[in-house]
């Protein structure tokens, strides 16, 4: 099965913890497992390096046009990361984490 698909599989399941308290710290899906597994495999893939890589091409083509378009969350984080003003730079291994992070709250 691809990630892709297994990340699906995932979001749109339902995690038996959510609704019984008791279960909360089991992991009786086996859904923690499952999920650390795909962040273990888009991060030995760079997957998550190429789809940055993608998401920067896409920018500077906008950029040389007409610069509008609709803004994804990951054009903001890269704003933010290019900011020379920012109290705080992000690298891209910050972007990458963020990214990674989020696929943990799908269970």
């Amino acid at each position: 099965m691809g990630v892709a698909q297994d990340v699906a599989e995932l979001a749109h399941g339902y995690n038996i913890s959510d609704y019984v308290g008791l279960c909360r710290d089991l992991d009786l899906q086996g859904l923690r497992k499952r999920m650390k597994d795909i962040r273990e495999r888009l991060d030995n893939n760079n997957i998550i390096e190429k789809i940055i890589m993608e998401n920067e091409e896409a920018r500077r083509l906008k950029k040389m046009g007409d610069g509008g378009g609709v803004k994804n969350l990951l054009d903001i984080v890269l704003d933010i990361s290019e900011d020379e003003e920012a109290e705080i730079r992000l690298t891209e291994t910050n972007i990458k984490g963020f990214i990674l992070g989020g696929l943990k709250h799908l269970q």
